[in-house]
């Protein structure tokens, strides 16, 4: 699925005239990988800064600040379960800061609306949902890539 998507992510820099990119599939591994090494080895700690660094460096969807955002979501929901109230100010933060982004929206910003992801994870039962096929799973983040490439291409069309 990366593979796919970090192919429809150049198809979509090219039709946007940007630079290529690594997509949120480097970024979700980076952070994984920043969870196995504090979790296993938290002295190793420097290799989780060098990986956020690279992810920032290559351009990857989110950069560090996504991958500190994936070690954070991962000790909120691991250690705060029971800790309403620290729960609640988690989320209050989170959705002050998206809001104030939104009203001054900068670029640069756009990593901080990622800080909502903080509400279905605060509110996550640890209760499986319905399972929808895995062929669904797969295709869905490839799928929406095409889309928005689709739309891109039909608005550049000549009038």
């Amino acid at each position: 699925v990366g593979v796919i998507s970090q192919l429809i992510i150049v198809l979509l820099n090219i039709a946007f005239n940007d630079n290529a990119r690594l997509n949120i599939f480097f970024t979700l591994i980076t952070g994984f990988i920043s969870v196995i090494i504090i979790e296993k080895k938290p002295i190793l700690w420097p290799i989780v800064l060098f990986l956020a660094a690279l992810a920032e460096v290559l351009g990857s969807d989110y950069g560090a600040v996504g991958v500190g955002l994936i070690l954070a979501f991962y000790f909120i929901q691991k250690h705060l379960k029971a800790n309403k109230p620290l729960r609640l100010v988690f989320l209050t933060v989170s959705v002050v800061l998206a809001a104030i982004t939104l009203a001054t929206f900068q670029p640069w910003q756009i990593n901080y609306y990622a800080m909502l992801a903080i509400v279905p994870i605060l509110l996550y039962s640890g209760k499986k949902g319905k399972r929808l096929p895995a062929y669904l799973n797969y295709a869905a983040h490839p799928a929406h890539l095409l889309i928005i490439l689709a739309i891109q291409l039909i608005i550049s069309l000549p009038k």
